[in-house]
């Protein structure tokens, strides 16, 4: 079960880390931009480019920091396989929490199946890091 409960925790950093990836590399197609105006980011960009440059760089780094902290859970969960180490459960902590959080934004904004979504998976992070505490 320690192990399997670290794979869960393994997969989800990955999935942060393709997510942010993905987004850095094309911030049009994150698809958020179009919910919160009436524009989409081409029709911006031909109105006013210096906005649409402002958002596709908040987008950017953004996506930059989901991917820096995808690679940092991705370490602390190597520690925490490797050397069973208390402390890599306790840091690794954050990362339910930022689900959570996510989810809770999300559902927030009016995208109650997406923010949902973020919530079970911030479940099952809290149950794989209870499981991973147990064995430790």
């Amino acid at each position: 079960m320690f192990t399997a409960s670290w794979v869960v925790l393994a997969a989800v950093s990955v999935l942060l880390v393709l997510a942010g990836g993905w987004i850095l590399y094309s911030p049009g197609d994150a698809g958020w931009f179009s919910g919160l105006a009436t524009l989409d980011l081409d029709a911006l960009n031909s109105s006013d480019p210096d906005l649409a440059g402002h958002v596709v760089l908040t987008t950017r780094l953004l996506a930059a920091a989901a991917m820096g902290f995808g690679i940092l859970s991705l370490f602390v969960t190597w520690f925490g396989v490797r050397d069973m180490s208390p402390l890599s459960v306790s840091v690794m902590w954050t990362l339910p929490i930022l689900m959570a959080t996510l989810g809770l934004i999300l559902l927030l904004d009016g995208n109650e199946m997406v923010g949902l979504g973020f919530a079970v998976v911030a479940v099952v992070l809290s149950l794989a890091l209870a499981i991973a505490r147990r064995n430790v």
